[in-house]
């Protein structure tokens, strides 16, 4: 069973971890804490452990690690916000430019 960080992922795909988490919390996968929606936790996405926080015992910490499905559905979103993106003419390349013919001298 794959488990990987967020930012493991990320690297995985060649793009930057907080450009990945910011795109995951604004298509509400993840809440304004970058915590995974419970709905997305049940279904096997991701998966939430409390590990002992080291600095503060009596607390707990929060690790979340991507599984196998969820890598499947962070490719998914990524590829699809590309294509949404180049749709809305935010696609990087070349800049191709028209000018009028008849006025060149």
């Amino acid at each position: 069973m794959i488990r990987l960080t967020l930012f493991d992922v990320a690297e995985k795909l060649q793009l930057d971890g907080p450009w990945l988490l910011k795109q995951l919390r604004c298509l509400e996968v993840m809440d304004s804490d970058y915590v995974p929606k419970p709905i997305y936790v049940e279904q096997g996405y991701f998966d939430c452990v409390i590990e002992p926080n080291p600095c503060m015992p009596q607390y707990g910490m929060l690790s979340v690690f991507v599984t196998s499905r969820g890598l499947l559905l962070i490719c998914y979103l990524v590829i699809m916000m590309g294509i949404i993106q180049y749709q809305g003419g935010y696609a990087i390349g070349p800049k191709i430019e028209t000018y009028d013919a008849s006025t060149l001298e």
